[in-house]
């Protein structure tokens, strides 16, 4: 009987070890994702000119624009991936009086992708055109207009500051 349950042992070892799997190498394969976002520098910005017009009836208005007499600002940008170009807004920086622009104002920004003649644009308004960049260095031209209507809120004789924010976005 001894010898029985011994053999009956060792064929349940045995067996356990002839049925039970092996193991197997397996190759398993792990992603992973990044994103490398796109990133601009910006040089040294030269300041626009603005000129004094009332070339459009009912307007007093200070512009960038070189066809009315002013100089767009130049800003040389630097991107390693494709963004965005967003006007944010323009802000009346300095006044004679210090004051803000008077009901009625209104404002205009444009820059231009030098690349693809693309505008990005913004009214006060709220009106407003993207546009893209591939990656690269550009000069990028902006211009500006700030105008007021005549003959209540003319523009009193001083110096003027005004100032565009933009975004390059990703």
């Amino acid at each position: 009987m001894l010898r029985f349950l011994c053999l009956t042992l060792a064929g349940t070892v045995l067996g356990s070890f002839a049925l039970s799997p092996l193991a197997l190498a397996q190759t398993v394969n792990v992603p992973f994702n990044g994103t490398v976002p796109g990133v601009c520098t910006v040089g040294q910005i030269t300041p626009g000119v603005l000129a004094y017009s009332t070339i459009v009836s009912g307007l007093a208005t200070l512009t960038s624009f070189a066809n009315l007499g002013g100089v767009p600002a130049a800003v040389p940008v630097t991107c390693n991936g494709g963004v965005t170009i967003r006007v944010d807004g323009v802000s009346l920086l300095q006044s004679p009086d210090n004051a803000p622009d008077p009901p009625g104002s209104g404002w205009y920004a444009e820059i231009i992708n030098p690349s693809t003649n693309q505008y990005a644009t913004r009214e006060s308004s709220g009106s407003s055109l993207t546009a893209p960049l591939a990656p690269g260095s550009y000069t990028l031209p902006v211009n500006m207009q700030a105008s007021r209507l005549l003959p209540n809120n003319p523009y009193a004789p001083g110096n003027y500051q005004y100032e565009v924010q933009f975004t390059l976005v990703p």
